[in-house]
């Protein structure tokens, strides 16, 4: 309620019995059971109503105003009471801590109808209902770029926080890009650089050119002499010869030339410790993709330190076959192809090696 209540009935004087087993009866039948302003919400979760009319099916709440949702009702009492003094003993049935509910099946739908209504209140409800679905580790990215738009507009740095951490945990790397983009929006586009650097996005032809455009940005925003840097990236831009960024290109010097360091902004979080719980910790490579594959595929590895790598491929009498990479990567997660060219077809074995140890698994190459 606006006046900082909630109304869940009362309890019944005259049924002395029922109070000492700390139930709440709702005296009048008419008023509602829940209730809330416009700009408030009620979320009951694995609700016992107790039947009136004795009957084995608790009915729906009677009656409830404003943002209330009951899900979902549980068809027996968990926690019957027993005896005269008010101790109670679980039953067979009892249950432990709950599954999370399944997100709407409109979400996009009902956030934006209540951005369209100005309910910061409902949009801030129907978001984090979802980020905590494990719905929300395999959603897809367009839809966790629509949440971070919807939450700017909602005004709500404390899901943002919660939407970063969830795009830092997740397996795919079109999340990080997003991270980035959700920490530069603050302002604080060194640890949106640190967020790109953590990360190798060769992988994808378009992951890699996402990269590449958001460090040409934060750069130069970065620190005092980022532009420098940011040059580099539209180098690297360049080699991909993409028309429709090539004229975007000529004009990165007008643009990006003279912009000095922002001024400093304290982040609402400790970035760090969050990009640092994120990263790896130990060596792990990912199942090549795709597999089997005919022409190319990607091998995604991750090093807990700096660490010289050697990725190579045999095939299935032992031979050395190809030498996927040769060279010293940073701590996080990074990724290399394989072009097969002329290899045959057949089973073949990757084996990454590191001085942290060896990891080898098996592939198909199919013409």
């Amino acid at each position: 309620m606006s006046a900082g209540w909630i109304m869940l009935g009362a309890l019944a004087d005259t049924a002395q019995d029922k109070c000492d087993r700390n139930e709440i009866i709702l005296v009048d039948p008419n008023a509602p059971q829940a209730e809330t302003d416009a700009n408030s919400w009620i979320l009951a979760r694995n609700c016992w109503w107790e039947p009136a009319n004795g009957s084995k099916t608790p009915p729906e709440p009677l009656n409830y105003s404003g943002n209330v949702e009951f899900f979902p009702l549980l068809d027996e009492d968990p926690i019957p009471f027993v005896g005269t003094g008010g101790s109670s003993v679980a039953s067979t049935n009892t249950f432990g801590k709950t599954s999370a509910s399944m997100p709407p099946p409109n979400l996009r739908g009902q956030v934006l109808a209540a951005s369209a209504a100005h309910n910061r209140g409902a949009i801030r409800h129907l978001i984090g209902q979802f980020l905590n679905t494990p719905a929300a580790v395999n959603a897809d990215y367009g839809l966790l770029g629509f949440l971070h738009r919807s939450l700017r507009e909602a005004d709500s740095p404390g899901m943002i926080d919660s939407l970063l951490n969830l795009c830092l945990n997740r397996a795919d790397m079109e999340s990080k890009l997003l991270a980035s983009d959700i920490v530069a929006e603050d302002s604080l586009f060194a640890d949106a650089v640190q967020i790109l650097n953590a990360y190798s996005f060769v992988g994808s032809a378009d992951l890699l050119k996402g990269s590449l455009i958001r460090k040409a940005m934060f750069y130069p925003r970065a620190w005092d002499g980022g532009y420098a840097e940011g040059i580099l990236a539209i180098d690297s831009l360049r080699l991909l010869q993409d028309s429709l960024l090539m004229r975007a290109i000529d004009y990165y010097p007008i643009l990006y030339s003279r912009l000095s360091k922002p001024d400093v902004r304290i982040p609402k979080i400790n970035l760090e410790k969050i990009v640092d719980r994120a990263l790896p910790t130990s060596i792990d490579v990912w199942p090549n993709y795709p597999n089997p594959f005919s022409d190319i595929t990607s091998f995604t590895f991750k090093l807990g330190k700096y660490a010289h790598v050697r990725l190579t491929v045999y095939d299935a009498m032992g031979r050395e076959a190809a030498v996927v990479t040769d060279a010293d990567y940073l701590r996080g997660v990074h990724s290399a192809v394989l072009h097969s060219g002329d290899l045959p077809s057949g089973l073949y074995f990757y084996r990454l090696t590191t001085d942290q140890g060896v990891i080898q698994r098996k592939m198909l190459l199919m013409r």
